[in-house]
């Protein structure tokens, strides 16, 4: 059975393990787990299923709550929407992005460049996207062919390849996940649209990108190399069989 983080709300002291497997303290618990108690790592879906009783054996309630159980993690109390909205930037989204890019943890890993003008915002070969969760923008992401360049360093991979580099402009979504639900919805997206190979160029010390493109299932596909965009490091992911 998972372990159950839990945040303390109310001064309650938390149902123990062997209380989640025979059932006692059945009904008080279980009430103030809903109403009191925040999951920060999973959930046994109480709502969904009948209480524990005492009555039922404890393999048949371990399977229950097996079946019950919500992964990934949960982070202060709520997991990441995956209903983000990628609305196409436009000019009138330039302050809102130099805002962004004003903040450190932007300006670290993402050029200090004026983020687009009308000739760039017309180019056929980028898409650009505000990123939005619950009507509130919060991300830039842009995905772009990776043929039409000139020399470029994903320019072997196959017709219809797309680039994608994104930031976090908010601050306060920072942290909580978001950062790798929306990158996994849009390459969901591109690959039902028919891309074969997604690309990614991250900064070799970059290694907090690189861990969450990783668990993307990017794979390193070259070497650290200097090209016209900095330094980066070469990754790529393809469909997963659902895909092909």
């Amino acid at each position: 059975m998972p372990t159950i983080g839990l945040a303390r709300t109310a001064g309650l002291e938390p149902p123990s393990r062997s209380d989640w497997i025979t059932g006692k303290r059945n009904q008080e618990p279980m009430v103030a787990l809903r109403r009191e108690w925040r999951p920060f790592y999973g959930l046994i879906n109480v709502d969904s299923r009948p209480q524990f009783s005492r009555s039922r054996s404890a393999s048949a309630t371990l399977l229950r709550a097996k079946a019950s159980f919500r992964h990934p993690c949960w982070y202060s109390g709520r997991m990441p929407s995956t209903d983000y909205v990628f609305r196409a930037a436009a000019m009138s989204d330039l302050p809102l992005l130099r805002t962004w890019q004003s903040f450190p943890h932007v300006r670290e890993w993402w050029n200090s460049n004026e983020p687009f003008n009308e000739e760039k915002l017309r180019d056929a070969r980028v898409s650009r996207w505000i990123v939005e969760l619950s009507g509130k923008p919060f991300a830039y992401m842009q995905d772009s062919s990776v043929h039409g360049w000139g020399e470029h360093h994903f320019g072997h991979l196959p017709a219809g390849s797309r680039g994608l580099d994104q930031y976090i402009g908010d601050p306060e979504m920072i942290g909580r996940g978001h950062g790798t639900a929306f990158i996994r919805q849009r390459m969901d997206e591109l690959f039902a649209a028919g891309v074969p190979v997604v690309a990614v160029d991250p900064h070799p010390a970059n290694a907090r990108a690189i861990t969450v493109y990783r668990k993307l299932g990017f794979r390193i596909a070259g070497v650290e190399q200097e090209t016209p965009w900095g330094f980066i490091l070469p990754m790529e992911a393809r469909p997963p069989r659902r895909f092909e």
